[in-house]
């Protein structure tokens, strides 16, 4: 489930704050302004940005203080943080980039440049969000893979399944899981009369449901075609040849 785009400006000259602002708008994103680097400090912390303008001289401390604040915070030290400067020196160049600054903006603001190098800070946040993503992706799926591995009956693997279900749920902000054949539930997780999200249907008639208010996204869908076989080969696995004894979890 994706959100708009915001932006912080650190910046106690807001003289071109309207320019900025019809910037942002046109890339889709929500801009909030302050004027000092504690106050922006403190925005950092309390809300989720995608990216970080900082002027480099700020009355009560530098944007090289501030910047070196944020990195060092492991929840904002991936946002994209641009320099402000009307100087262009190269000190302030280089002192940046040891700040792990992402890029710079001269300060008067020449608007075509300013969308370029905010839609850049922007796609490179989209780009390590979307890494991370695929990493826990992939971890979750061996986790599943490990944890069903081994052929046990239903009743032995059913407490497993549930937790595993209960990390689906909590993964993609769900209220419910489910797993049903014909109709009839297998197991289950959670609030399964939340309205369905995406229903998997499987070549075994087995059914994948996972409960929420807003539906799934491409990238999403994908992820859970997936996660859902893993769960069901474990299932299979363990199910009796007869087909009898199905348990249903809660």
């Amino acid at each position: 489930m994706k959100s708009r785009r915001r932006i912080l400006v650190v910046d106690h000259d807001n003289s071109e704050q309207e320019l900025v602002s019809s910037i942002v708008a046109g890339l889709s994103a929500d801009l909030v302004w302050c004027g000092s680097g504690a106050e922006g400090r403190r925005l950092a912390a309390e809300r989720q940005f995608d990216a970080i303008i900082v002027d480099i001289l700020m009355p009560d401390n530098s944007g090289y203080d501030l910047c070196g604040a944020l990195k060092a915070d492991p929840a904002m030290s991936e946002i994209p943080i641009l320099f402000v400067t009307a100087r262009h020196r190269a000190e302030d160049v280089l002192e940046g980039f040891a700040s792990l600054a992402f890029d710079f903006l001269v300060r008067p603001f020449r608007p075509r440049e300013l969308r370029a190098r905010l839609r850049n800070a922007l796609r490179t946040r989209s780009l390590l969000e979307e890494l991370r993503v695929r990493v826990r992706f992939y971890e979750r799926c061996l986790r599943i893979s490990r944890s069903l591995s081994q052929q046990e009956d239903l009743g032995s693997i059913a407490p497993r399944i549930a937790e595993l279900m209960a990390d689906i749920a909590e993964a993609y902000e769900a209220d419910g899981v489910s797993v049903s054949v014909q109709g009839r539930p297998i197991y289950s997780w959670g609030d399964l009369q939340a309205p369905v999200a995406i229903e998997i249907p499987r070549p075994d008639d087995s059914i994948f449901r996972l409960h929420r208010e807003a539906p799934c996204d491409a990238d999403e869908s994908s992820r859970l075609v997936e996660l859902s076989e893993l769960l069901l080969a474990g299932i299979r696995r363990a199910e009796p040849a007869e087909g009898a004894g199905r348990l249903v979890t809660a």
